[in-house]
């Protein structure tokens, strides 16, 4: 961002498109992390996705301040002459962000539970071994 960043465009913008990936991502999550919990546990299972969501978030948000603080850190010793007006480490964090964002959805996508319906029945019954008959492979 530049000093002399408009506020409309620098920060209305991505605080609307943050806003809107937060909505489409923490209802799914707590969803997910409770979905197959019996009722007793749900509880339980509730506390433990809201207790651990921000603590990912703050190990997160250590891991790429480190590597934004290390890309300032290279980009100063090796521009001495040139000092920017904003923060240059951020440009060092974007895509290790971006690459865990992607990790993320590639590794929760897998293991997200079924669709229901609103009686609380999958919408996609679950197939075990036990289910096949050797007389249907015939």
């Amino acid at each position: 961002m530049d000093v002399g960043a408009g506020y409309l465009g620098s920060i209305l913008v991505p605080l609307i498109v943050l806003g809107l990936g937060f909505g489409f991502t923490l209802g799914p999550a707590i969803n997910a992390a409770t979905a197959r919990v019996a009722p007793d546990d749900a509880v339980v299972a509730s506390g433990m996705a809201n207790t651990m969501q921000p603590t990912g978030g703050s190990i997160g948000i250590a891991l790429l301040s480190t590597l934004a603080a290390g890309a300032s850190t290279s980009y100063l010793s090796s521009h001495p002459s040139h000092v920017p007006a904003g923060p240059c480490g951020g440009r060092g964090a974007r895509l290790p962000a971006a690459y865990l964002i992607s990790c993320g959805i590639f590794l929760a996508v897998p293991f997200s539970p079924p669709p229901c319906s609103p009686a609380g029945q999958p919408l996609i019954p679950a197939q075990h071994p036990a289910d096949s008959h050797p007389a249907d492979a015939a």
